[in-house]
């Protein structure tokens, strides 16, 4: 009689190694962003961003400038109240920077959009 082979229990699921981040794959991240905010994509958008992000926004307003710091879901609530206002132009990001962790699996983005 053959040996019996017995199936891995299917509830246990095995975590795949994440890849590494690089700079390619940074820029492809940054490209899929600006594609999904063109149609001002909100769910496009955050597809790409982390369940417990914290993003800070920075605002000029005339001669002063004033910081958010907010949630995922604040985003969400944010780019959805923004998205709504019509607009002719256009958003753009300029002068995207990055800094990529030593462990290569997170990254600080830092860019300007108008």
């Amino acid at each position: 009689m053959p040996p019996s082979a017995s199936l891995p229990n299917p509830s246990l699921k095995l975590s795949e190694p994440k890849p590494s981040l690089t700079r390619t794959s940074i820029d492809l991240l940054l490209n899929n962003l600006d594609q999904a905010i063109r149609p001002k994509d909100v769910d496009g958008i955050l597809r790409h961003i982390a369940p417990d992000v914290m993003i800070t926004i920075h605002m000029r307003q005339e001669a002063h400038q004033e910081s958010a710091l907010l949630t995922r879901e604040e985003y969400r609530k944010a780019l959805t109240m923004e998205f709504t206002f019509p607009s002719a132009n256009d958003f753009t990001c300029v002068n995207t920077t990055f800094s990529l962790a030593p462990d290569e699996r997170s990254a600080k983005v830092l860019d300007k959009s108008t």
